[in-house]
């Protein structure tokens, strides 16, 4: 499973910042938005493509940049979740917005993203690493994924190398798939909690996310 890596273009971030927009834009008091919240929102996808693209655009615009990007990293293979089980996969829809300024150099695996086509898992490797300011290397890998969609993620961080962080990941990894038969076990005696869980939130714990009332 030692696979290409793909640098990411920064040019990511835009998924982020479009979502923070459209989830600030639908959501308030008595159901609506608190114009400075959406002032700050749409100011900083504008500004940041300012510094991206070189040039001022209209926030009418963002969707044929999206459309773009999307083209751009169609070709150079990148797809699935940009940084794992954080950020936009962890809460914002949920109202949790990570501080992009804290992510930099990021990395993902060149293989398709696991998809559900009628009803049966298409399933292959897919992981990540990416450079936190907060928790040093972070790297990440879907283990598995269920017909309910819902995705398993094993994590690993604090490393001050990125080859480390996956070392350990797909040491976890291994684990993990040699506890499969224990796992089935603890679940139909104990509960459904396990060990990758623990890691998965004590990372989200330590990355700097802000609740949309502190937006």
């Amino acid at each position: 499973m030692k696979n290409e890596l793909i640098k990411v273009p920064e040019i990511w971030k835009i998924y982020t910042l479009n979502n923070i927009y459209d989830y600030v834009k639908t959501h308030g008091y008595a159901n609506t938005p608190y114009p400075k919240k959406v002032k700050k929102a749409e100011d900083q996808i504008l500004n940041f493509i300012k510094v991206q693209k070189k040039k001022n655009i209209k926030i009418s615009s963002i969707e044929k940049i999206i459309i773009e990007t999307n083209k751009q990293f169609k070709e150079k293979k990148i797809l699935g979740p940009i940084t794992g089980p954080t950020g936009d996969s962890y809460g914002t829809y949920k109202g949790l917005f990570l501080d992009l300024n804290d992510i930099e150099d990021v990395y993902i695996s060149k293989d398709k993203y696991e998809t559900i086509i009628n009803d049966k898992i298409d399933a292959c490797d897919k992981y990540g690493v990416f450079k936190s300011k907060t928790c040093g290397w972070v790297g990440w890998i879907i283990a598995n994924i269920t017909k309910k969609d819902a995705t398993t993620f094993l994590v690993s961080f604090n490393h001050f190398k990125k080859e480390t962080a996956m070392s350990e990941v797909f040491s976890k990894l291994n684990k993990y798939n040699d506890e499969k038969v224990s796992r089935r076990l603890q679940k139909f005696f104990i509960s459904n909690r396990f060990w990758y869980h623990d890691d998965l939130e004590n990372l989200n714990k330590a990355l700097p996310y802000t609740p949309f009332l502190n937006y």
